[in-house]
């Protein structure tokens, strides 16, 4: 990455990390809030979240249209936005209605600004550095979810969920000036209206991206059998207190801090099929762990595995998705595109695990082994090509 890319990244470091330190805060108790504040179960906890995925799905094709047509920093302030509102939200309405908007915005937040960074990131580095680049870019992120997490789950225990709420809210408006300061480098042609043709055709995937979408969607829909309620699962079914619940997802974010880097550096040069590989290989094993266990040190170990598996993710996705590409000015699109059909397919999931919690807890981690176990052999078939945009 050159000494120019880096300038211009700075901005982006330092929102990353405010983000971070929101996004994880929140996500990691919403769903321990819903059952312990809002009075519901595990199981409806993963009916919202499907059901917040399918109304938040439906705008990612037009956040990766407007990245590319208005702007990256246009799309990120208003994710920006977006994710501010969702702790308030639960302030004030405790209930499942509002635990349900509270996911939306943090669903509509997250996908907007995948589209949009991607973007940005893509098209200011190149592509023997994307792989470190879009690592670098993790680690603030990694580093807050590793330090904050057990340490808001002192805080929810000793002060009450209001005050780090509002405290979330407030850290990640922080990040809109930073947005301001932030070039841009790709601008849409002076005179150029929105089109349906064009935005339509973003919409349909490319021949060569077929066996990797396929990968990306079985990756997703295993993943959500059980994430969005582990968890409430930690709470109501293990019993476990927020403190402890913090320290699963802080080590999650240690392991994740202490691999991200290495996994870039072995993106960049061994490529990024391995990176995936590598990611399916350690989340599914750390799904079998919880398969077989239920004690806390083995849940740490799991947390532990599941946070290597996205260290490596993070640069292999990121890296694979630019192989779409074939132009600078259509990036927005691309990684909508490489995001909406994994989300579409993996609605139902949480959905589907609630069932399988119903019958029997363990059912929703077994289904998410069985997914990423097969989808190891998955991606052994896709076909590795280099990123094709022009720097």
């Amino acid at each position: 990455m050159s000494r120019e890319s880096s300038r211009s990244l700075s901005p982006l470091f330092v929102i990353s990390a405010i983000r971070g330190v929101g996004a994880q805060v929140f996500m990691t108790f919403l769903p321990v809030y819903a059952v312990s504040v809002a009075s519901m179960t595990t199981p409806e906890v993963g009916v919202v979240s499907a059901i917040a995925t399918g109304i938040s799905v439906v705008f990612l094709p037009v956040f990766g249209y407007l990245a590319d047509f208005i702007g990256r920093r246009f799309v990120m302030l208003i994710s920006t936005i977006l994710r501010a509102l969702a702790p308030v939200v639960v302030i004030f309405m405790r209930s499942y209605n509002g635990v349900l908007l509270a996911y939306v915005l943090s669903q509509l937040s997250m996908y907007s600004w995948i589209s949009a960074r991607g973007a940005f990131v893509a098209e200011s580095v190149s592509g023997r550095h994307m792989g470190k680049t879009f690592a670098a870019l993790a680690l603030p992120m990694q580093v807050s979810r590793a330090i904050m997490p057990y340490i808001s789950g002192i805080i929810i225990v000793y002060m009450g969920y209001d005050v780090i709420f509002v405290m979330t809210s407030l850290l990640i408006l922080l990040g809109i000036p930073l947005i301001f300061s932030m070039g841009e480098s790709v601008r849409r042609s002076q005179g150029e209206v929105f089109s349906l043709k064009e935005f339509l055709r973003g919409l349909i995937p490319k021949r060569k991206e077929l066996r990797l979408q396929t990968f990306f969607i079985v990756d997703r829909a295993s993943w959500r059998f059980w994430m969005p309620m582990l968890n409430s699962y930690l709470k109501e079914y293990l019993g476990l207190p927020e403190d402890i619940i913090g320290l699963v997802s802080t080590v999650r974010g240690i392991a994740s801090a202490l691999a991200v880097m290495p996994s870039g550096f072995l993106v960049d040069a061994l490529g990024w099929k391995l990176g995936l590989f590598l990611s399916e290989t350690t989340g599914a094993l750390a799904v079998l762990m919880l398969v077989l266990g239920r004690s806390v040190p083995l849940i740490l170990l799991a947390s532990a595995l599941i946070g290597l598996s996205i260290a490596l993710w993070t640069p292999g996705f990121n890296t694979s998705v630019t192989i779409i590409a074939d132009d600078r000015i259509e990036l927005g699109r691309v990684y909508s595109r490489a995001n909406f059909y994994r989300v579409v397919a993996s609605v139902p999931s949480p959905w589907i695990g609630s069932i399988l919690y119903d019958i029997a807890p363990v059912m929703m981690f077994l289904a998410g082994f069985l997914g990423l176990a097969l989808n190891c052999l998955v991606v052994l078939t896709v076909r590795e090509e280099k990123p094709t945009i022009n720097h």
